[in-house]
C-alpha cells in the first residue's frame, strides 16, 4: 500500500476511540481487526488517525500499555549480563566505587568508595563515624594507602577552607608583586 492510497474503512471515529482507549488495543491489534494486512496494519491504523485528526498515545502511554500487556516481556539486563557492566567498579566525578552491597557504607546500590575500603583494609579498623578519607595529594582516584589520611568532617571542611585561603593569598600577592 502507497503513502497516497487509502484502505477504505468503514468505522466511526467513536468506534475507533473505543476501540484505541477503552479497550485499550495497539495499532497493530486494530488494524488487523479492520481487515488491513499484517505488514500495513499498524501504519494504515496511524494514517486513519492522522487523516481524521484522533489524539494517538504518547510515547509514555504506549509504554505504560505494553508493559500492562505484557509485564514480563521485557527486562533489562542487570549485573554482569548488562552491556555497561564493569566488574563492580565504577568512577563518578572522579571517585571509584567498588560493588561491595555488605558493607556498612554502602549506598542505595550497593557501591562503596574505593578509597573507604583501601583505608580500612591498611588500618584494619573501619572508618569512624562523623570522619571521612582524605586525598592527601588531591587526585580523587589515587586510593595508595599513603595518599590516604582519615580526618574529621569538621577537621576537613577547616583544612580545605585554610587552602583555598592560602591559595587565594598566594595569587594576590603574584598580582600585587608583577606590577
Amino acid at each position: 500500500m502507497s503513502k497516497n492510497t487509502y484502505k477504505a474503512v468503514n468505522i466511526t471515529n467513536e468506534e475507533l476511540m473505543e476501540m484505541y482507549w477503552e479497550r485499550e488495543m495497539t495499532p497493530y491489534q486494530m488494524g488487523l481487526a479492520l481487515g488491513y494486512s499484517v505488514g500495513g496494519a499498524k501504519t494504515g491504523i496511524w494514517q486513519l488517525f492522522k487523516r481524521r485528526g484522533l489524539k494517538l498515545r504518547t510515547r509514555g502511554e504506549s509504554a505504560r500499555l505494553a508493559h500492562k500487556l505484557h509485564p514480563t516481556s521485557y527486562h533489562p539486563p542487570v549485573g554482569e549480563k548488562h552491556w555497561k557492566w564493569n566488574g563492580g567498579r565504577q568512577v563518578r566525578d572522579g571517585y571509584v566505587s567498588l560493588l561491595r552491597p555488605q558493607h556498612p557504607r554502602a549506598n542505595n546500590f550497593g557501591y562503596v568508595l574505593e578509597h573507604i575500603l583501601v583505608w580500612e583494609e591498611f588500618n584494619n579498623r573501619t572508618v569512624p563515624d562523623g570522619w571521612i578519607i582524605h586525598h592527601l595529594n588531591g587526585i580523587r582516584d589515587d586510593n595508595r594507602p599513603e595518599n590516604l589520611m582519615a580526618v574529621s568532617r569538621s577537621n576537613h571542611e577547616h583544612q580545605t577552607f585554610v587552602k583555598t585561603l592560602q591559595a587565594r593569598i598566594r595569587e594576590l600577592e603574584q598580582l600585587h608583586f608583577r606590577i
